[in-house]
């Protein structure tokens, strides 16, 4: 279920659907921290879909605050600016090959040690 709290996404829709994970909307994550009753809201909310054992997802994080609250309320996922911003297609596929070359490298080079080593 994504951003959960708001729209659609009512808690009905939680007893009726089979939902493997559910994500907090980025409107509340912004509140976190800005008063008490905001805080106990959101705690709440990753509680009540725990005891559903569904996993749950913070989408929005941007402070280290903001994550620290959600870790130490054991929210299973977070998402957002803080981690990284979003990239293209292009750069992830660059990242990917540049990560496959460097692997394939070390790997090439550590057999040329182990056949060294053993001879």
């Amino acid at each position: 279920m994504d951003d959960f709290g708001t729209g659609y996404s009512s808690l009905s829709y939680l007893q009726k659907v089979p939902f493997d994970l559910v994500k907090i909307d980025k409107s509340f994550i912004d509140n976190i921290n800005h008063d008490k009753m905001g805080n106990h809201f959101i705690s709440t909310m990753i509680l009540l879909v725990h005891q559903l054992n569904i996993p749950v997802l913070a989408e929005g994080i941007e402070s280290i605050e903001q994550k620290n609250f959600l870790q130490s309320n054991h929210c299973d996922m977070l998402q957002g600016y803080f981690y990284g911003r979003p990239i293209s297609i292009e750069t992830v596929k660059n990242i990917i090959n540049s990560k496959n070359k460097f692997r394939n490298n070390f790997v090439d080079n550590t057999s040329r040690l182990n056949t060294q080593t053993y001879r």
